[in-house]
């Protein structure tokens, strides 16, 4: 028969088994946000946001913000600028089918060549204007009915799984839209953030530009310095959980 230490002795490994397995999953996880993320491109939020979660920005400032010095442009002379959003939508867990959380990205017309780390690797992009979606390969590895192919609903919409792209970083684990499909579906009338790639020697010209002009209010972060604040709130929640 087991005395009461016992237990306590069992319990105890149990609760630093949890924390182990934990605190491997938070630093794996910091990992990648580090990797995620450059110094050629920008991320902009309303002023004083600390992430995309918590930010706004209205439509009719995308315009201005396109036309900063130290905009990329591409080819044709357009300016490489992705006016973004996310929505939290449930999904299904393929290790034991419970509702879990997922990030329902919304990119702009030039996503794809904002996001160069990204790539498809079965399929082909989502439509522009269609209800269709393309998953990163961890987020078909984690939740159910994401292969290609698949139908599934969000926001009371039937959408169609085009495409699964791989990109090595924290977008691995999202599902990717049109920025206007997604806001018309869930009827978000803003923006949450924009990406501007600047290259290596506009980053600075653009970032002046945007505080220099008093109708924006608005904060520039290249993207490598933006995962790098946001992994670091994990860093001090792994050093509390260790102190624990």
């Amino acid at each position: 028969r087991w005395g009461a230490s016992s237990v306590i002795v069992v319990g105890i490994a149990g609760v630093v088994a949890v924390l182990v397995a934990m605190l491997s999953m938070g630093r794996g996880f910091q990992t990648t946000m580090n990797s995620t993320g450059d110094e050629t491109t920008a991320i902009v939020l309303r002023g004083g946001s600390q992430a995309e979660t918590n930010s706004v920005i209205m439509r009719d400032q995308i315009p201005l913000i396109s036309s900063l010095p130290g905009v990329a442009r591409d080819a044709e002379g357009k300016p490489i600028v992705s006016p973004e959003l996310s929505q939290v939508v449930n999904l299904v867990s393929r290790a034991d089918g419970t509702d879990v959380n997922a990030q329902f990205r919304g990119v702009g017309e030039q996503g794809w060549a904002m996001h160069e780390k990204v790539k498809i690797i079965e399929g082909r992009k989502f439509g522009t204007g269609l209800r269709e979606i393309v998953v990163g390969q961890g987020a078909q590895k984690q939740f159910r009915d994401l292969d290609v192919g698949s139908t599934l609903t969000l926001g009371n919409q039937q959408w169609q799984v085009v495409g699964k792209f791989a990109s090595g970083d924290v977008h691995d684990s999202e599902i990717w839209t049109d920025a206007q499909t997604l806001a018309t579906t869930y009827n978000r009338g803003a923006y949450q953030s924009v990406l501007v790639r600047t290259g290596k020697d506009g980053y600075e010209s653009f970032k002046a530009a945007v505080e220099a002009d008093p109708q924006l209010q608005l904060d520039v972060l290249t993207t490598r310095s933006y995962f790098a604040k946001q992994s670091g709130g994990l860093k001090s929640l792994l050093q509390i959980l260790g102190t624990v």
